[in-house]
């Protein structure tokens, strides 16, 4: 087996774990879109290759082709994945989703469900503020 077959096979096999153990940065995740779409690009073609390489009696480059292909794939996996925040955790164990906090109860006044409405403007300030830092595909 040749080197270079060995060489994406390691890269392929090590990039399993970094995928999905290891956060993305800032920067990818602000350009997610496009870069998923050229990473799957890239990978279609790669398994494209690996495909018709053995046809044409190619093997060993088919493999390689094939290795080079889960790494584009794992990458896109790894791009696509969403930030992970550090510390939000309620230190209950078990799973159940995170650190959210159980609705608030709203205060019943004399005029009517007494929503807070000073805390549902920041909360959609918060929002709008959010859907703003995202960049379209």
């Amino acid at each position: 087996m040749p080197s270079v077959v060995y060489a994406t096979t390691l890269l392929a096999a090590v990039s399993v774990p970094f995928a999905f153990l290891v956060p993305a940065p800032e920067v990818v995740v602000r350009h997610a879109g496009r870069l998923c779409l050229a990473l799957l690009l890239a990978g279609c073609a790669a398994m494209t290759l690996a495909v018709v390489l053995p046809v044409t009696d190619h093997w060993w480059e088919g493999v390689g082709a094939f290795a080079a292909g889960l790494t584009f794939l794992h990458a896109m996996f790894w791009c696509a994945g969403v930030t992970r925040r550090r510390g939000d955790d309620d230190g209950e164990g078990g799973g159940g989703g995170g650190g959210r906090r159980p609705p608030r109860e709203p205060d019943e006044g004399p005029g009517g469900t007494g929503l807070d409405w000073v805390e549902f403007d920041r909360a959609r300030a918060a929002w709008e503020a959010e859907r703003r830092t995202l960049t379209p595909i």
